[in-house]
């Protein structure tokens, strides 16, 4: 498949609107859209290619591919956008000089974040394959229309554009269906010589001081089929539109857009990082926007695993690393690549320097502590609840068990559960308040040795039934109960009996639990 590689020189400043607002600031682009070479090579070939099917071949089949530019300090050698898998520490630089800094950016693909490190990602800017890291640059320039009738300064009408600067090198691709060259070679010629031969203009206001672009063109070698191993990763070059196979609009790329089967691929999310956007283009020769476009941001990258694939099918993949993939690759959609840069290359040192990492502050420190004393406040409620439901069977074996009749009392009572909690909201020591519950010379409630020194009446020494049928007191029960929960819930005695006291208080249960 026929390539060039194309060098973009800016001559003027050049104004591309990264949005199509008309209110609020301006904002630029920072790169040259493969839309707008197509935009000013159909300015001057387009009406010249008196045949509708030569027009469409150029223009709209997909067969010649105008890519997108972006900054380079080097005008024989393409960069991409940076992945959007590229972490780095927050208050670093991932940058030391011109180069990524290993020691510090981290390829989330490849490796788990560290602990106890903030990162952010890295949203902008560009790399070549030798690592060298390019931003754009640019610059505000203010205008103001003239009033013609007076040649003065209209009133009201200040504004500004925001610009790519003057001199800067962009690089991208150009590349043509080999049909196309076998076919119709001189429509092939017909654009390069445009590209070469012409000055072209683009953006806004080219018709003034903006817009002037000087290119070059280069050959650029063959690729080779690609070296699939059981994971790899696609990342998008530029934006691109892709439909499922019911032609819905969809935001991943899946096994058919690589003309692959259904089990060859299995995605794998967890190591897939992915923005979209949606946006309407404005096409300038009808004056109008055109369809929505839902698109997945250049930068995003997809991990796959992938079974044995045949060379037949390592050739349908070369075929669409080529020729790109979805809708809208003849302006610079589509084009995608196997990991442009090695995932082995980016391996931070702070994934060796996490095993040998300072003890967490003390600030960290007591964030977990407190973060662990305050988890048991949400599954509180549910354990009372659990508590009060098995207190009701109880009170409703007992009452079964003593003949208790409707009008009569039966188990511990309001004023029992009151001392309870007033003891549960004194002490908050676990240890300190079963003891003041259940032992010493006068324990809240007798059990087991202390029994005899119970009061004649003592409601806690109603019977029940434990789990194996036999009579025990309530009391004891109760104490089987807290001592359970004390051994293997996270949630404190005190403010647990707290709502349990509280909640018995407010059922009575001691009346009978159909009055509850």
């Amino acid at each position: 498949m026929p390539t060039r590689l194309i060098s973009i020189t800016t001559k003027d400043k050049v104004v591309l609107s990264g949005s199509t607002n008309t209110t609020g600031e301006h904002h630029s682009l920072d790169y040259i859209p493969g839309s707008v070479l197509l935009g000013a090579i159909a300015a001057k070939l387009y009406a010249k290619l008196g045949d509708s099917h030569e027009q469409w071949q150029v223009f709209h089949s997909g067969k010649f591919r105008f890519g997108n530019c972006y900054p380079s300090t080097n005008a024989q050698q393409l960069s991409w956008p940076l992945p959007i898998s590229f972490h780095f520490p927050k208050n670093s630089s991932p940058v030391m000089g011109s180069k990524l800094d290993h020691s510090v950016v981290v390829d989330m693909r490849a490796n788990d974040a560290p602990q106890h490190i903030q990162f952010s990602q890295m949203r902008s800017g560009y790399v070549s394959s030798d690592g060298t890291v390019t931003q754009c640059e640019k610059s505000y320039q203010m205008k103001s229309a003239i009033d013609y009738s007076t040649g003065s300064v209209k009133s009201g009408q200040l504004f500004g554009y925001e610009t790519l600067a003057k001199g800067q090198v962009f690089t991208g691709k150009i590349s043509w269906d080999d049909d196309l060259e076998q076919t119709a070679p001189e429509l092939v010629t017909k654009v390069l010589k445009i590209l070469t031969d012409e000055t072209l203009r683009v953006g806004r206001a080219k018709g003034a001081e903006f817009g002037r672009l000087s290119i070059q063109l280069a050959e650029l070698p063959d690729s080779n089929q690609p070296n699939i191993s059981d994971t790899f990763s696609i990342q998008c070059i530029s934006d691109i539109a892709l439909k499922d196979q019911f032609g819905q609009p969809c935001y991943d790329i899946r096994w058919h857009h690589l003309g692959l089967d259904e089990h060859d691929l299995l995605p794998i999310p967890e190591k897939s990082f992915v923005r979209t956007r949606q946006y309407s283009a404005y096409n300038g020769a009808r004056q109008t926007y055109d369809q929505e476009r839902l698109v997945i941001e250049k930068g995003s990258v997809f991990t796959f695993s992938c079974n044995n694939l045949s060379s037949e099918k390592l050739v349908s993949i070369q075929r669409k690393l080529n020729s790109g993939i979805g809708l809208f690759r003849e302006s610079g959609l589509g084009e995608i690549s196997l990991d442009t840069y090695p995932i082995e290359t980016k391996q931070s040192n702070l994934i060796a320097e996490q095993s040998t990492q300072s003890e967490p502050s003390e600030l960290i420190n007591w964030l977990v502590k407190k973060a662990s004393a305050s988890a048991w406040k949400a599954i509180l409620p549910t354990l009372a609840e659990q508590l009060v439901s098995e207190l009701k069977k109880q009170y409703q074996t007992g009452r079964t068990l003593a003949s208790v009749g409707n009008d009569d009392t039966w188990g511990p009572n309001t004023h029992a559960w009151a001392a309870i909690l007033e003891q549960a909201k004194q002490i908050e020591d676990t240890p300190t308040l079963m003891n003041k519950l259940f032992s010493g010379n006068q324990p809240l409630i007798y059990v087991n040795e202390s029994i005899q020194k119970a009061k004649a009446g003592d409601a806690w020494q109603s019977e029940v039934l434990d789990e194996n049928g036999n009579f025990i007191s309530i009391a004891q029960w109760f104490k089987v109960e807290l001592t359970n929960h004390v051994e293997k819930s996270t949630v404190p005695l005190s403010p647990f009996l707290q709502r349990v006291s509280r909640i018995m208080m407010s059922e009575k249960f001691e009346y009978g639990v159909a009055q509850a």
